[in-house]
């Protein structure tokens, strides 16, 4: 949502007090995002904190939530977990909203500052520790299943592992984790 939804702040401030226990003092609305059914502000708190607030109106998918939160717990730790609220929940309703916090994280995104080096090792080192997490069994009926189709995947498939395997060597540096 670019445009701020029809909330007043005050009244925001006071959802994330009541169920957040957060004294917050500033509440800033970000036009960010390709949600049309999402706000997201920053918030900052009495003691200097700073949470990033994301607001949904309309039908509210939990894995979205629950999902990130497993990862996080189990050591992917570039996956910011939502805070849960003083009731132990990872997220409250606002009117016909649904309302998760997360701790707000200053800086750019790589659309606008290119990755450094070091920046493609943290987000290799990131998907490495993705794709060793163990899936959770309760998690799959609720995720269900999608056909993968792509034009490209038969081209693929018909390289074979040799041909991959030349190919990410001129794609990858030497001493890449891959």
């Amino acid at each position: 949502m670019l445009e701020p939804p029809d909330l007043a702040e005050d009244v925001l401030r006071h959802c994330l007090h009541r169920t957040y226990s957060c004294a917050i003092t500033q509440v800033e609305f970000l036009p960010l995002g390709v949600d049309v059914r999402a706000a997201v502000y920053r918030a900052q708190a009495e003691g200097g904190d700073s949470y990033f607030v994301k607001l949904r109106r309309g039908e509210f998918n939990e894995l979205a939530v629950l999902l990130p939160g497993y990862l996080n717990q189990s050591g992917v730790a570039a996956v910011i977990e939502p805070l849960p609220t003083s009731t132990r929940q990872l997220w409250t309703t606002l009117g016909d909203f649904t309302v998760v916090l997360y701790p707000f994280v200053e800086g750019k995104n790589a659309f606008h500052r290119p990755f450094t080096e070091r920046h493609w090792q943290q987000f290799a080192e990131a998907l490495r520790q993705l794709h060793t997490v163990p899936a959770q069994s309760n998690c799959a009926p609720r995720c269900g299943a999608r056909p993968f189709h792509h034009a490209g995947a038969s081209d693929l498939a018909s390289l074979g592992n040799s041909s991959m395997h030349a190919m990410t060597t001129q794609l990858l540096p030497s001493g890449s984790p891959f």
